[in-house]
């Protein structure tokens, strides 16, 4: 997601915002490039391996971001006239142009010129990528069945959000809806323990919308509360301590319950999740609301987070394409072999795959992807819409 205008107050969190978005990506292509690389040789790359598979989180830290900036935008928007058809004309041309054009080649050009059993078996299921429900697909699949564009079920997840949200919260005071978005929140974490306990598929849970809503609800929730008054956004920055001490906590008495009770194990890996959740709000909200010379300001500051976070809708639809084939071709431990240092192969691979993935990025950004972006801007104000607390995104 682009950011876009910002209140004047917050333009010096912008970059921490761009470096959040860097930092997710980064997370998520660090467990499809590492974490997912297979046999991995002694305990110094076990251990990297392992730490690398919690880049699952960098997914639940672009849900509560999404939640937070779009929230932001509605809310800021009610007032106007163009509030349903500008919000979804920003949407479609900064999210479909890309996406389907991905699924043109994938379809419509690349069977003409490779054959890949996995893309022809591909092919066969391929309306539900056209249709964003390649989640629901998966859910009746039991498994992640889409090679290739098996990431794509959380872009379904937030384009259902975004179908149904504008209309929710043109329909909500903001009091009301302060609620409604912490309600949300509450509920898909409820959904999620009931879900484990009455024995729904581990691949539901992780990834159909209704059970994946908490972040995207806290995201949200923050945004509202921001706007409660001219201090409202110093408020939710003194939350973030809070935040991420629930959710350490959360996370220590699950694990501890957890290896004492085997029995429970999937009832307290859903409630953590929701602790993770924690975690990720806590650090957007330190990003956005921390004092300049602080540490995570210094942190969110950073050039190389800022560029990851710039072309992060692009890498997050490419880069799989590269490590799907990298982790299922064997290509580790041949390279391994080859070099002599399996842990060499696994930092060989993922310098490549990561630096094709950039390249493939920024290509399709100034190439394709910009000049939707112009037009959805079109007939937007030069300045910045006043806000009282958070910023916007737009497309």
């Amino acid at each position: 997601m682009d950011a876009g205008s910002y209140d004047p107050r917050l333009r010096g969190h912008i970059r921490g915002l761009d470096a959040i978005r860097g930092a997710a990506i980064v997370a998520v292509l660090a467990v499809h490039f590492v974490g997912n690389s297979h046999n991995p040789i002694g305990p110094v790359e076990r251990a990297v391996v392992h730490a690398c598979t919690f880049g699952m989180y960098g997914v639940d830290l672009f849900f509560v971001l999404s939640g937070f900036l779009i929230t932001g935008i509605l809310v800021d928007s009610k007032p106007k006239a163009d509030y349903f058809r500008g919000f979804y004309k920003r949407r479609a041309l900064r999210i479909f142009p890309l996406y389907y054009a991905v699924l043109a080649v994938l379809f419509g050009v690349l069977p003409f010129f490779v054959h890949v059993p996995s893309l022809v078996d591909l092919d066969k299921h391929q309306a539900w990528a056209w249709l964003y429900a390649i989640n629901i697909y998966d859910t009746l699949q039991h498994r992640l069945a889409m090679p290739y564009i098996d990431q794509f079920w959380s872009l379904c997840v937030e384009e259902h959000f975004y179908f149904v949200w504008p209309l929710i919260v043109w329909l909500c005071p903001r009091k009301t809806l302060e609620r409604v978005t912490l309600a949300i929140a509450l509920l898909a974490l409820a959904a999620r323990v009931a879900g484990a306990a009455t024995h729904v598929s581990d691949t539901a849970l992780y990834v159909l919308t209704p059970f994946r809503l908490d972040g995207l609800g806290l995201g949200a929730y923050l945004a509202v509360r921001a706007r409660r008054d001219r201090e409202g956004l110093v408020d939710v920055g003194r939350a973030a301590p809070y935040l991420a001490s629930a959710g350490v906590a959360v996370i220590i008495a699950t694990t501890m319950v957890a290896h004492r009770w085997r029995a429970t194990t999937d009832v307290l890996f859903a409630a953590r999740e929701s602790a993770y959740v924690l975690l990720c709000a806590a650090l957007l909200i330190a990003a956005v609301t921390s004092p300049p010379g602080a540490v995570i300001r210094r942190v969110f500051d950073s050039a190389t987070l800022r560029f990851f976070g710039k072309y992060s809708y692009g890498l997050y639809v490419y880069h799989h394409f590269i490590s799907y084939y990298l982790a299922t071709h064997d290509t580790y431990d041949a390279l391994g072999a080859a070099v002599g240092s399996h842990p060499l192969s696994v930092a060989i691979l993922t310098a490549a795959g990561v630096g094709v993935s950039i390249a493939v990025s920024l290509v399709s950004f100034h190439a394709f992807e910009q000049p939707f972006l112009r037009l959805g801007r079109r007939g937007q104000p030069s300045v910045p819409v006043k806000a009282t607390a958070t910023p916007q995104a737009s497309g």
